[in-house]
């Protein structure tokens, strides 16, 4: 069996017979024929071979001999399939492109991120209306009426400023007075109490009232320094000299004048005039 190409297979059947057939040639070698077994179940009672022979070489399927040449031709299609898929691998130059291409990308990425910063920091660009904005809101006198704020406050909110407020006279201790309400400027020279007082000032149609800081927790009491109605309207201060210009202006207490300017005195009346003789020229 084998010299005609059988492969030799035994079947163990202890109960039954198993169908067989084999065609082959004399010399052709051992399992080189095709052979045929059927199931050792009575359910297969024949074997059945179709086959052909060309040049010599007998041909056909469903055989143990072609099972196992059908397993080589697969082994050798999956190792073709293998070395064609190596094959369309990438080398080394066309995995350094694909490196260049990725850094490429997150470059791209990181640029697309700062021109949305550079768009975001345009949007938020400060225009002249904000300027303006700014300039007027620093100017405007500010409606603090019910506010009496200690020095400290001014240290630290406006330091080697002046600030302008709107104030109701009874909230910053003024008692005396018929106007409700007035100006207070307040200036302060410095970013603490080391560079000295604090000024302020309340201005109202009864007159304007001052007072100092005493340090950085109180102030001292308010002093009246003008009379509503009797202000000097003008005074002017010039390498020249200085100018008092007004309707009314009044000297209250002792006057001394120099004889030289007794000399060019022009009034029409002049109760008395005490003049420095050593001043005379």
């Amino acid at each position: 069996m084998e010299r005609i190409g059988g492969t030799g297979t035994q079947i163990q059947t202890p109960i039954h017979r198993s169908p067989f057939a084999l065609l082959g040639i004399a010399g052709i070698g051992k399992g080189s024929g095709i052979e045929m077994i059927s199931g050792v179940s009575t359910d297969s009672p024949y074997a059945e071979i179709a086959s052909k022979v060309i040049n010599g070489v007998p041909q056909g399927i469903n055989n143990i001999g072609n099972a196992t040449l059908e397993k080589f031709t697969t082994l050798e299609a999956t190792v073709n399939g293998i070395n064609t898929v190596v094959g369309t691998k990438a080398n080394q130059s066309q995995v350094t492109q694909l490196a260049t291409q990725v850094s490429t990308k997150v470059e791209s990425a990181t640029y697309n991120s700062k021109m949305t910063q550079l768009d975001s920091a345009i949007n938020l660009r400060v225009v002249q209306g904000d300027v303006t904005e700014a300039i007027l809101s620093d100017k405007t006198v500010k409606d603090t009426r019910y506010d009496n704020q200690f020095p400290s406050w001014y240290y630290a909110n406006y330091p080697k400023q002046t600030v302008e407020e709107f104030k109701l006279r009874t909230t910053v201790g003024i008692i005396n007075g018929s106007a409700s309400y007035g100006q207070l400027t307040t200036k302060v020279p410095w970013d603490d109490s080391s560079g000295g007082a604090i000024t302020q000032t309340f201005s109202s149609g009864d007159g304007v009232f001052q007072r100092i800081s005493n340090g950085d927790g109180s102030w001292l009491a308010w002093d009246k320094i003008a009379e509503s109605g009797k202000l000097i309207s003008q005074i002017n201060v010039s390498t020249e000299g200085i100018l008092l210009q007004g309707k009314r202006i009044q000297l209250d207490g002792d006057v001394t004048m120099t004889s030289a300017f007794v000399d060019i005195l022009d009034v029409k009346t002049l109760s008395a005039v005490y003049a420095d003789p050593n001043h005379k020229k």
